[in-house]
């Protein structure tokens, strides 16, 4: 399992409780990532920080760092 960490563009975190509650979520990464120009997809583990920040585990990809990004454009709930 490799991990993927960013934070939250938006200051409304009530998206935090829906997405423990399920702890598995359908990603999407739009936009260029680090070497990876296409979309990344797969299913993952979200883990909370204290401070908001939040690492998502997904597997058969490399360590990926980010920028912020709107979750609302990643989240497919």
């Amino acid at each position: 399992m490799k991990a993927f960490r960013g934070r939250p563009v938006s200051g409304d975190f009530s998206w935090l409780t829906t997405i423990s509650l399920k702890h598995q979520a359908l990603m999407s990464f739009p936009g260029k990532v680090e070497n990876i120009s296409e979309p990344i997809k797969g299913v993952c583990m979200i883990d909370f920080g204290n401070d908001g920040s939040f690492t998502c585990k997904i597997e058969d990809l490399n360590s990926i760092t980010t920028t912020p990004l709107i979750l609302s454009n990643i989240m497919r709930m």
